[in-house]
């Protein structure tokens, strides 16, 4: 299956929950959300949100987590898009996020100065 010819930009990571494609399209600073078919249902868009970076899903809550690399901070959304909170990381310029499998700590890959690239890893509930 292929979808979102002539939509996405740069998508540069996608979720699956509950039937839709969350997907982090970066040089339209977004959320594109698929239907399971590839349909596109809308677009997430925050004012909030500075350089967008990666998405992950935390299944056990059902939110969608999404990093932004120009504000160095992790917004959460609900599924239809609501900011429900958001967090500073300890490093500028997330690169990647994702969850462990229990959902209970969240690893943030960080392009740090000078090659010094980091790891952060935060307890999440």
């Amino acid at each position: 299956m292929t979808f979102s010819e002539g939509i996405l930009c740069t998508p540069e990571k996608a979720v699956f929950m509950n039937g839709k494609f969350y997907v982090a399209d970066i040089d339209h600073g977004c959320v594109m959300v698929f239907d399971k078919n590839g349909n596109l249902l809308e677009r997430m868009d925050s004012n909030l949100l500075n350089i967008l970076s990666s998405i992950a899903a935390d299944y056990a809550n059902g939110y969608l987590l999404v990093s932004d690399r120009g504000n160095s901070e992790i917004q959460i959304y609900s599924q239809d898009g609501q900011l429900l909170h958001h967090f500073q990381t300890e490093h500028p310029r997330s690169r990647q996020i994702a969850f462990t499998k229990n959902y209970k700590k969240l690893l943030i890959c960080c392009e740090c100065e000078e090659g010094k690239n980091k790891i952060q890893l935060l307890t999440y509930s």
